[in-house]
């Protein structure tokens, strides 16, 4: 019984097919942004990334597969972890809070492109509606982690409840927010980041005052 034949792997034409990816996948983030996802056709991708269509569907898949690798690649490298170790080596409500905003706002804008083409998609795509839903699901339960923290920290009164605090956070640090004062209201990054930082912690000592 002959032996098969071993598979030649070239490491050129692996990096040459990743390159052809990724310009693939940078210009449909482009085109999804630019006109809107109803509006991109899986040809229009193609000619903007000069590639044949059919490499489109070889290299990337179809519109709606590439839309999700696009919204999948930006949630897995979120920064709530980091934030939430920042919360927890703080020393008062005030610094914690501060920790809180800084990481929330390094998200928003980092992710902004994302957070609009979800937004701009979800009517129009069952996977960007049910990503952008796993987004807000993640994003809350961060905020609630954060409300925790606080609480265990004795940062905020025991007569707070988790929930109730929980809800304040995401009130003031929430996507709604950042994108009502970054966008509708075209304030700086830096600004909003100050702004609701203070706006928050003040928020929390009149709503659940700490016993001295």
């Amino acid at each position: 019984m002959s032996t098969p034949a071993r598979q030649y792997r070239s490491p050129r034409r692996e990096r040459e097919a990743l390159r052809t990816r990724q310009d693939i996948l940078a210009a449909a983030k482009t085109l999804f942004l630019s006109e809107g996802y109803s509006h991109v056709t899986v040809a229009d991708i193609a000619a903007a990334a000069g590639v044949a269509l059919k490499t489109v569907y070889v290299s990337a898949g179809s519109k709606s597969e590439i839309l999700h690798v696009l919204l999948t690649a930006d949630v897995e490298n979120s920064a709530a972890p980091q934030t939430l170790k920042a919360v927890r080596a703080a020393s008062n409500l005030e610094e914690a809070i501060r920790a809180i905003s800084r990481g929330t706002r390094n998200n928003t804008e980092e992710f902004a492109d994302t957070i609009e083409l979800l937004l701009a998609s979800r009517s129009a795509d069952s996977a960007a509606a049910s990503t952008w839903e796993h987004i807000l699901g993640e994003y809350r339960t961060a905020l609630h982690d954060a409300a925790k923290q606080l609480l265990q920290a004795q940062h905020v009164s025991a007569d707070a409840g988790l929930e109730s605090l929980a809800d304040l956070l995401w009130f003031y640090f929430g996507l709604g927010s950042w994108r009502a004062l970054t966008i509708e209201c075209q304030w700086t990054y830096d600004r909003a980041e100050t702004w609701l930082a203070r706006r928050a912690t003040e928020a929390v000592r009149q709503e659940w005052p700490v016993r001295e």
